[in-house]
């Protein structure tokens, strides 16, 4: 309840529904390298678990199909994980499939293929677990 004084305004692009094979991951494996790293640091301690975070979600859509296939048992590993994909989707819970925007701009850009655009104007912070 404390959100529910904040209007955030989320929108969706069509061009942002991403498949599991985008393709444009394998063109420059460095990113992917950095992925990879970082995902293995979210097994460590909190604080190192922190950075790797901030650099997960630096670097963006490109890491959600490592962060999807990552597996573990580990409630705090799994978690971690889960906050990394909702702070790049916007949704907490999120598979990583669809990405919500902060702006018309955002959506625009991102929006390659054309596809309708809905706006939605709704209370809360999404991105955290308990909005």
């Amino acid at each position: 309840m404390r959100n529910m004084r904040r209007l955030g305004t989320l929108l969706i692009a069509g061009a942002a529904l991403l498949s599991s094979g985008s393709g444009g991951e394998a063109q420059d494996p460095a990113p992917q390298d950095r992925v990879l790293t970082a995902i293995e640091r979210l097994r460590g301690e909190a604080e190192g678990a922190k950075e790797a975070i901030q650099q997960l979600v630096n670097l963006g859509e490109t890491a959600l199909p490592k962060l999807r296939a990552a597996a573990g048992t580990d409630p705090v590993f799994l978690k971690r994980v889960k906050t990394v994909i909702s702070r790049i989707t916007g949704q907490w819970g999120s598979d990583g499939r669809l990405i919500w925007k902060r702006s018309m701009e955002e959506a625009r850009k991102s929006n390659v293929k054309g596809r309708p655009i809905l706006v939605l104007q709704l209370f809360g912070k999404f991105d955290e677990e308990f909005c």
